[in-house]
C-alpha cells in the first residue's frame, strides 16, 4: 500500500495545446519580407514605392534586397518584371514589413479581441436564445 504524498503534477504531451494557453502568432519564417522569398515585392509595399502601382496591369517589380535568393533567381525573367527598384528600396521595404510583424507580435492580445468582436457582432442574431458567454 502506498503511503499518501501530495500528487504530482500534469504533464501533458503537448502543453501549448492545453485549454487556457495563450499561444504565440504565427510568424514567418521568410528570408525577406520585402517579397516574402517569391522574388516579386508584395503589392502593397509596391504601392508604397510606384505612384499608382496596379498589379493587374503593371509589370512586377522584381525585389533586389542583397540577402534575397529568390530576387536573384528571377533576374534572368528582368525582361518581363520592374527592375527599377534599387537594393536599398527593397532594404527599406523589408525593415518596414519586419516593422509591421514586430507590432502585430506586441499587440496580439488587442487583435484576438478585435476578431471576436467582430465574429459576435456578425453572427445571426438567435431568436429566444440567450447571449453566448465568453468561454463558448
Amino acid at each position: 500500500m502506498l503511503r499518501k504524498r501530495s500528487k504530482l503534477p500534469r504533464q501533458p504531451m503537448r502543453p501549448e495545446e492545453e485549454p487556457g494557453v495563450d499561444k504565440p502568432a504565427w510568424y514567418p519564417n521568410w528570408q525577406c519580407f520585402c517579397c516574402h522569398d517569391t522574388g516579386i515585392v508584395q503589392n502593397h509595399l509596391a504601392l508604397m514605392v510606384i505612384e499608382g502601382y496596379d498589379h493587374q496591369r503593371d509589370k512586377m517589380p522584381l525585389c533586389q534586397n542583397p540577402g534575397c535568393k529568390a530576387g536573384k533567381k528571377r533576374s534572368n525573367i528582368s525582361h518581363c518584371l520592374d527592375t527599377r527598384l534599387s537594393p536599398v528600396i527593397c532594404q527599406e521595404l523589408d525593415l518596414e514589413e519586419r516593422s509591421d510583424w514586430r507590432r502585430t507580435q506586441q499587440q496580439p492580445h488587442q487583435k484576438r479581441l478585435d476578431i471576436r468582436f467582430l465574429v459576435e457582432k456578425m453572427s445571426m442574431p438567435k431568436r429566444n436564445a440567450r447571449d453566448r458567454t465568453q468561454e463558448e
